[in-house]
């Protein structure tokens, strides 16, 4: 159950920033392929069942933001601030749903943490939120 619930929970966090059209490149974690800056890569981290026995998980889903240096400052922050505009809105859980049949999003909780990192000529922004979802497939 949990592999699923990761595969759909990367994909539709995927498919709603491809929808927001937050730039051009924007895959799910585990997801065959170069992921290569600039884009955003949607994983799921890992996921506890809670209450056990229940079939609901809470799920840390990582968000990364990769852009190059070459490209400006300027774009790697519109695209940081698209995706924030694009996640941090109370209607999620909703619109999560509709890019994944079979996945129920209970609630968000957007409290994660935010992480910066310069490698040479890349730029990582990063953040973590949970979601708490089960997955009826």
């Amino acid at each position: 159950m949990a592999t699923s619930l990761r595969s759909l929970v990367e994909e539709a966090f995927a498919d709603y920033l491809v929808a927001q059209a937050v730039t051009t490149n924007v895959y799910a974690g585990v997801a065959a392929g170069d992921k290569a800056a600039p884009c955003v890569v949607c994983e799921a981290v890992s996921a506890e069942e809670d209450p056990i026995d229940t079939g609901n998980f809470r799920v840390l889903v990582r968000i990364t933001c990769k852009g190059l240096a070459a490209d400006g400052a300027s774009a790697f922050n519109q695209m940081t601030d698209n995706v924030n505009r694009a996640i941090y809105v109370s209607t999620l859980p909703t619109l999560l749903q509709a890019q994944a049949t079979g996945l129920v999003v209970i609630g968000i909780s957007t409290g994660g943490a935010l992480r910066w990192e310069v490698d040479q000529d890349c730029w990582t922004e990063s953040f973590e939120l949970e979601a708490y979802c089960s997955c009826t497939r």
